[in-house]
């Protein structure tokens, strides 16, 4: 589960008898992520299977029908290490074609796309400060 505060990401862990609070590593959060832009054909779990390592450590896929009408993407469950760039698209081959898989990460209020990290606002990244130095 997600928890925000100001619409921004709160990173918790549930703290173990006999354990360091100091020594917590608080860099992993599970999302769900819909695939977005593939064909209807070949949105299955086999798909699933060729990007999920691309995500971060893949856990499971939904496998729910929708009860009205069609649903045009794929969504997975998938732990991200929160400190690396969240990953946007990615490049499919299938056959001849080429597809461009897009990724949606659901509760995900506030992100920058320019370097695509959570750890910071616009006024404080880095990339940002490298490709527009005004």
């Amino acid at each position: 589960m997600l928890w925000f505060f100001n619409n921004h990401l709160l990173l918790l862990q549930k703290l173990e008898i006999g354990e360091d609070s100091l020594q917590l590593s608080l860099h992993h959060v599970l999302f769900l992520v819909q695939i977005h832009d593939l064909p209807l054909g070949i949105m299955s779990e086999t798909m699933t299977t060729r990007i999920k390592g691309f995500l971060g450590e893949f856990l499971d896929y939904d496998t729910r029908v929708p009860s009205i009408g069609i649903q045009r993407f794929i969504r997975v469950r998938v732990r991200i290490d929160v400190w690396l760039p969240f990953k946007q698209k990615k490049k499919v081959l299938l056959g001849e074609k080429m597809y461009y898989a897009r990724f949606q990460y659901e509760k995900l209020n506030l992100f920058y796309f320019i370097c695509g990290k959570l750890r910071h606002g616009e006024s404080f990244c880095p990339v940002r400060v490298r490709v527009d130095p005004t």
